[in-house]
């Protein structure tokens, strides 16, 4: 009988062994494991650049917008007792929703290239209207005498003011208004832009009749906004 060499031996041994088979099969796992890493790497710092590229653009151009309103706010005066019993008075503010609302908008995609990569922006082109009338303060528990109706304003929230092109114009019962950029209070919106409204009837600036219980406060705006 013909005796097997040492080298016959081993390779059989190789061929059967199972932990030979498991080392090898880990083995060529990790080094399968150096070009999916080198992937990992490539897509993360491709998302990067992605990301820095949107950034950039979206710093000049506006971020993502969330618009708000319109919301008529009517400051009043509370009296509040401090630590020592001597009165303190604190404006507050009550805000009203318009009784009608109509918003009409077209949403323009435009493309913007920075390199390897394409960035969507959007123009906005919103039409609002609507109806406001006289705030029934006293429906909420507000004193009337307390309320400060020549301060009133009309805000509309808009949380990047950087998208906005122009002046925002408007009318109010056929009278012609400008927006401004903020907001007096932030009780209800982050940020936007207002206009002093007063709704007290011997204000020259109020175009409302003198029976403020009938009143109606019609409001009609454009806004081109950048997103």
């Amino acid at each position: 009988m013909e005796k097997s060499s040492f080298f016959d031996r081993f390779n059989n041994w190789l061929r059967r062994s199972v932990t030979v088979k498991l080392l090898s099969i880990g083995f060529l796992i990790l080094i399968l494991l150096i070009p999916v890493s080198m992937m990992k790497s490539l897509i993360s710092e491709r998302q990067i650049l992605h990301d820095e590229a949107i950034k950039d653009i979206s710093s000049k151009w506006g971020n993502k917008q969330t618009i708000c309103g319109p919301v008529l706010s009517v400051p009043f005066t509370v009296e509040l007792k401090n630590e020592k019993g001597f009165s303190e008075y604190v404006t507050r503010y009550a805000h009203f929703l318009p009784d009608e609302l109509i918003i009409d908008g077209k949403i323009l995609p435009e493309k913007r290239y920075r390199g390897l990569y394409i960035v969507v922006l959007y123009k906005t082109t919103i039409q609002v209207s609507g109806k406001f009338s006289f705030p029934d303060v006293q429906e909420i528990g507000i004193n009337k005498s307390s309320c400060q109706f020549d301060n009133a304003f009309i805000s509309t929230g808009i949380s990047d003011l950087r998208g906005i092109n122009e002046d925002v114009k408007c009318l109010i019962n056929e009278k012609s208004f400008v927006f401004g950029p903020g907001i007096p209070t932030h009780d209800i919106l982050e940020s936007g832009i207002s206009i002093k409204y007063p709704l007290d009837s011997l204000n020259e600036m109020n175009p409302l009749v003198v029976n403020k219980e009938a009143v109606e406060c019609a409001i009609k705006f454009g806004l081109a906004i950048n997103a």
